[in-house]
């Protein structure tokens, strides 16, 4: 029986107590490792934690309380983060949390009593291009391939990896049709 454990600090069943940049380094192992998490979700897990340990500091996650969530995601806003980032990066962290939770770490989830924010901080602009500004872009283009190229991206809509990974069979020349 330890120290901690004769004045109830610590029970004798509670693992050690992690802080939060040793509790990224857990998560981001056994995220890509045991979970088998893509690339890029552990990408941004490592943004979302470092976006935390900037704001509360390296606390043993077991302290983080709802204040704190409140006050990292007020903060990202007033670092004119969008409210999308924030939204996102708090996902991220509630989910990881929830893994705590689940992996005995900590006994409850400080992100589940915090709201994730929504909605966008400004009005979504739109992208499509005006004719005027297709007509300029094609009459730039001196390369008559590429420029049919370009014409087909702008009149079928179509995104990178349609464009990517069209086939052949995904055509009816006959009648014109993608």
């Amino acid at each position: 029986i330890t120290r901690e454990v004769m004045t109830g600090q610590e029970t004798s069943t509670t693992q050690k107590r992690l802080h939060l940049d040793e509790f990224k380094k857990e998560y981001m192992d056994r995220g890509q490792h045991d979970l088998e998490l893509a690339a890029n979700t552990l990408l941004l897990h490592r943004c979302s934690f470092d976006s935390l340990l900037g704001v509360v500091g390296n606390p043993f996650i077991d302290k983080i309380t709802p204040d704190d969530v409140r006050h990292w995601k007020r903060t990202l806003i007033a670092q004119q983060r969008s409210k999308a980032t924030a939204a996102i990066y708090h996902r991220m962290l509630k989910a990881a949390f929830s893994r705590a939770v689940k992996w005995k770490m900590i006994p409850d989830n400080p992100f589940t009593a915090v709201e994730i924010p929504v909605g966008r901080s400004e009005p979504k602009k739109n992208k499509s291009m005006t004719l005027e500004e297709v007509r300029r872009l094609l009459a730039v283009i001196p390369d008559q391939p590429f420029k049919r190229f370009v014409q087909f991206v702008l009149y079928t809509g179509c995104r990178r990896n349609e464009i990517l990974y069209l086939k052949r069979e995904d055509l009816d020349l006959e009648k014109n049709i993608l």
